[in-house]
């Protein structure tokens, strides 16, 4: 032993020593500094976030506690309380960290802000690889330090969980597309990820965290339910009373149709006494700090897990205020109204941080027909007043394009306007003989009578490209046609939104690579389901009711209600989908899905009063006879298309490069110019050339002159 390296020797009696009693909430408030450019820079303070005390107890080396979960609402206790544990473990008790993301975006993005801790927290600079050594010790997904690696990856690959000891583990986002098995994949991420903590039974640390998802669909709280289920009391300001900040006790007060809010706060339950938002102040801290506020279990769990859970009601001051929630829950409950549950569901997961329950699995056509209106077909109610199109391809025996025309109203009001079957190839090109796809041009171009007499056009068409046999075929013929706004799109189940961002495809009339050729729009399939089933069982007309004709063939009926909600289990994790029922077809369903997504597309979810109001004048004024605003866009000349990429570091990874939903393809406000005029000159009014008389022309400038005054 008296040969051996003195260095050797102290890593020897490191690993033999037992851990230092430290304990990371003091070690934390010691040593971590918030870099510059942060929210809250500076030295590192649990009085800013009171409930991470106990997290950082928990995850110290030196407590007991094996698992730790938090089930929190969307920026609350997730990465900042895991950079403060890994910097304590590797100054403490240093060994092998693996870091788990759902994409390679929030990778990167965990990678810097770990490097930018590790930079001013002087006790572990010295302990890290310096960055860009070269011989790679400190990369972007694996930093080297005295006594271990940090390794960050994505939970997507199974390599990426194979092969590694370590003895501490961080998962977050688990309730995130990342973590799904996949098939032919080795089975749960989790199970696998917790498999390369067995060298360090007795010792190991594993921190899972997330927002949660749909109930029993969540991985986030089938963790939370094996531990403690521990929340977050404060007291009553006025009472002292112990209680846990809920959206039941939580008021406000709105104007401006919910745009603005005028107060928000909460009601305590036993003394019935207001606290307001500034009384956090004193609400917030723990006995630790000389405060009342304590986690309170209610669970005894399985022993080694402590479960916590945490909703925005508690982010600190300077953060995601009250207000901001009152308004976010306003809109809510005000899209819920309309059979759009989307926003209801955000809430709930993201700022309640809790699971939410989707009522209703399915609806019985039978009671559709019983309540469809007595109108004949390609007949648009007054109340109508957008139209779309969406195009279904079918191949085989009985090859044909299915068309459905829809309107949308105020409130998203809509109707299924008109139906159309037009039989044919799709394989064969437009222009070629037996072509369907020429038919199809022209019965998009034909406007619908209004109620009022006026002449509405299709504002937008998706057309489905997911047949892999005629995807270049729908490729063409949009790409010729997008001016019209004729879209290609795919459906995508796991798509959080009706309508994602696009990307180009590159392909030409030949089928040869061409760049940006055509755009691919994706389709939240299961999220546009979930709406339009919600709004199918509405009864009262209004916003949100969904208008169709008895004249319609029963089989549209049957289609539109083809699928229901079910639970399905694949390598232990369970998950709702859509599916079809048995022997049925499900068209008219889709065609309803891609018609709601050209609703989004144009921006009528965003739509206000005045919006709607210009329109109707404009088409009440085409049906009296006016001479049409002649510095109006027509639908024919649609709005300009934003070709800017953007921020998809939180997007999944085969999302790169996509492109968010055209600006100026929304119908603007009503203090906005109108779409799609070039302005030449503030000071020369412009010469309509759609004018087809030099009295409309004069008139047209005229009331251009009589505006400006």
């Amino acid at each position: 032993m008296r040969d051996c390296d003195p260095d050797v020797l102290a890593k020897v009696a490191g690993a033999v020593l037992p851990d230092p009693d430290a304990r990371l909430d003091e070690w934390a408030e010691d040593h971590v500094v918030i870099p510059k450019g942060a929210a809250f820079s500076g030295p590192y303070r649990l009085a800013h976030t009171p409930p991470a005390r106990r997290l950082l107890q928990v995850l110290s080396p030196v407590d007991p506690t094996a698992r730790v979960v938090a089930k929190v609402a969307s920026q609350m206790l997730k990465t900042q309380v895991f950079i403060c544990a890994a910097l304590g473990w590797i100054d403490t008790a240093p060994a092998n960290i693996i870091a788990l993301e759902p994409t390679d975006g929030l990778a990167k993005r965990l990678s810097a802000r770990f490097s930018k801790a590790a930079e001013v927290c002087e006790p572990v600079r010295a302990k890290l690889a310096a960055p860009r050594s070269r011989d790679k010790r400190n990369t972007i997904d694996a930093k080297e330090f005295d006594g271990g690696t940090l390794y960050i990856t994505t939970a997507g690959s199974d390599a990426n969980l194979a092969e590694i000891p370590a003895r501490y583990l961080f998962c977050d986002e688990v309730s995130r597309e990342g973590y799904k098995v996949k098939a032919g994949g080795e089975g749960d991420k989790i199970k696998l990820a917790e498999a390369r903590l067995s060298t360090y039974e007795g010792i190991s640390k594993a921190y899972f965290v997330s927002s949660p998802t749909d109930t029993d669909d969540c991985a986030i709280d089938a963790l939370y339910k094996q531990g403690t289920q521990e929340h977050y009391h404060v007291p009553c300001p006025h009472c002292g009373h112990l209680h846990e900040l809920v959206q039941a006790n939580f008021r406000y007060t709105v104007a401006d149709g919910g745009q603005r809010v005028l107060r928000a706060w909460f009601v305590c339950p036993d003394c019935g006494g207001e606290i307001e938002e500034h009384d956090k102040l004193t609400m917030l801290p723990d006995v630790g700090m000389g405060g009342q506020a304590r986690w309170v279990a209610t669970a005894e769990g399985d022993g080694m897990t402590v479960s916590v859970t945490l909703s925005a009601f508690y982010a600190p001051l300077g953060s995601i205020s009250w207000k901001s929630l009152a308004k976010e829950h306003h809109q809510a409950k005000a899209a819920e109204a309309l059979g759009n549950v989307q926003p209801m569901r955000v809430y709930t997961n993201t700022r309640l941080a809790l699971t939410y329950e989707r009522q209703g699995d399915s609806v019985a056509h039978a009671e559709l027909v019983q309540r469809a209106g007595d109108w004949p077909m390609r007949t648009v109610l007054r109340q109508i007043l957008v139209l779309v199109a969406a195009v279904d391809v079918q191949r085989g025996a009985n090859a044909r394009l299915e068309v459905s025309v829809w309107g949308f109203g105020r409130g998203e009001e809509s109707q299924l306007v008109d139906r159309r079957v037009i039989y044919g190839d799709p394989e064969i090109e437009d222009g070629q003989p037996g072509s369907p796809w020429t038919e199809l041009d022209a019965y998009l171009a034909q406007p619908v009578r209004h109620a009022s007499g006026a002449m509405l056009p299709i504002r937008a068409t998706a057309i489905d490209s997911s047949d892999g046999q005629v995807t270049n075929t729908v490729y063409r013929f949009c790409r010729t046609r997008a001016h019209r706004h004729v879209l290609a799109i795919k459906g995508r189940r796991e798509l959080d939104r009706v309508l994602g961002r696009p990307t180009w495809q590159d392909v030409d009339f030949r089928g040869t690579q061409v760049k940006r050729g055509v755009r691919l729009w994706k389709v939240g399939t299961d999220i546009a389901k979930g709406t339009i089933y919600a709004r199918l069982r509405l009864v009262r007309h209004g916003a949100g009711y969904v208008h169709l004709s008895r004249h319609m063939p029963v089989e549209a009926f049957e289609q539109l209600t083809a699928e229901r909600l079910v639970v399905t289990t694949n390598g232990g994790q369970s998950r709702k989908r859509w599916v079809k029922r048995a022997g049925a077809a499900n068209e008219e369903l889709d065609k309803a899905v891609y018609a709601l997504a050209m609703a989004h597309y144009i921006g009528i979810p965003s739509w206000g009063p005045a919006d709607w109001a210009r329109i109707e004048r404009r088409l009440l004024g085409q049906a009296d006879g006016e001479t049409p605003d002649l510095f109006m866009a027509t639908p024919e000349q649609g709005a300009t298309v934003k070709e800017d990429g953007t921020d998809a570091d939180d997007a999944d990874e085969d999302d790169q490069g996509d492109q968010d939903p055209p600006e100026a393809a929304e119908e603007p406000s009503a203090t906005a110019a109108p779409p799609a005029i070039t302005v030449i000159s503030s000071t020369r009014p412009i010469v309509p050339t759609v004018a087809k008389t030099g009295a409309e022309m004069l008139a047209a400038i005229h009331r251009f002159r009589a505006q400006r005054r």
